[in-house]
Order: structure tokens, then sequence, then C-alpha cells
């Protein structure tokens, strides 16, 4: 799990056992997946597509939540300018 603290982001990533451990890309260990048995192999594959399916996921879930916040901070500034257009006119 990496995490990035500018803006809360998490993502899942392959990361070397051993020392230095250190993350890595899926491209370069893919030439080390396809030498494994074909189940353990297949088992890596999987477990990438999860993982990226869940990076994205957890991306859009980000992106959603600051338009909900954006759409909240645009409909109570409305509010507040119908309130003292309407007390002007009252």
């Amino acid at each position: 799990m990496h995490a990035r603290g500018r803006n809360g982001q998490r993502s899942l990533r392959w990361r070397l056992a051993g020392r230095p451990a250190r993350h890595v890309t899926w491209t370069t260990i893919v030439a080390q997946i396809v030498l494994l048995p074909p189940a353990l192999a297949q088992w890596y594959r999987r477990a990438h597509a999860a993982a990226l399916s869940l990076n994205y996921r957890e991306m859009a879930a980000r992106h959603e939540l600051r338009l909900a916040e954006r759409c909240l901070d645009e409909t109570t500034l409305a509010d507040k300018t119908y309130g003292q257009a309407l007390a002007r006119v009252r």
C-alpha cells in the first residue's frame, strides 16, 4: 500500500522482497513472472488486475468526493446569496 500525503491517494503497488524493499512496476517484474509455474503466474496476473481495478476505483471515488464537496459549496453559497437578496427585498 502506497499513500500520498498531499491528496490522500492510496494505491496498491508491487514491492520487492529483501533489502532494499522498493516498489516496482509490473513491467519490471513480468519477466520473472513468466518463469513461474503457470498456475502461480496466473495468480500474479489476477492479483495485478485486481490491484489495478482497486486503484482506479479509489481514484474515481476521490474524484466523486471532490465533485460532491464542490456541489455542496456552491449550493451553500447559492442559499446564502439568495437569503441576502431576499432580506434586501423585504
